[in-house]
């Protein structure tokens, strides 16, 4: 047999029932506004690992990101002897092209004279 709530309880009994549904609707607010945010972080990070793959591919970062002093210190000295053995090797390059036109104007002079000794 259905209980009668008498005036009192039966208000106390709708005013609790409508703060629960209340609170369940909050509840599911909530839950919905938290779901949005995770999503908006998981594309953040995606976003972000995106663009330091990007960075590591066109060398901004790389293993200097997470390298020490000592590491970095090694890559710079390499990059230096490195620049170091470019200007050499662009010095030499000078003196042998030096070497060959001096070598062109003998060969030029030496058949100049090859031409008028055999002319008689």
């Amino acid at each position: 047999m259905p209980m009668r709530l008498n005036g009192g309880a039966s208000i106390l009994f709708y005013g609790l029932l409508t703060a629960c549904v209340t609170s369940c609707d909050r509840h599911k607010a909530l839950q919905l506004e938290t779901m949005e945010m995770h999503k908006q972080i998981v594309n953040e990070e995606q976003q972000l690992r995106q663009t330091q793959a990007q960075l590591v591919a066109i060398g901004h970062l790389g293993q200097f990101n997470a390298a020490g002093s000592n590491e970095f210190a090694v890559a710079k000295a390499n990059v230096q002897v490195r620049v170091q053995d470019k200007e050499r090797v662009a010095r030499e390059l000078a003196e042998e092209k030096e070497k060959l036109e001096k070598l062109k104007t003998q060969l030029a002079d030496y058949q100049a004279a090859q031409f008028k000794a055999s002319r008689p």
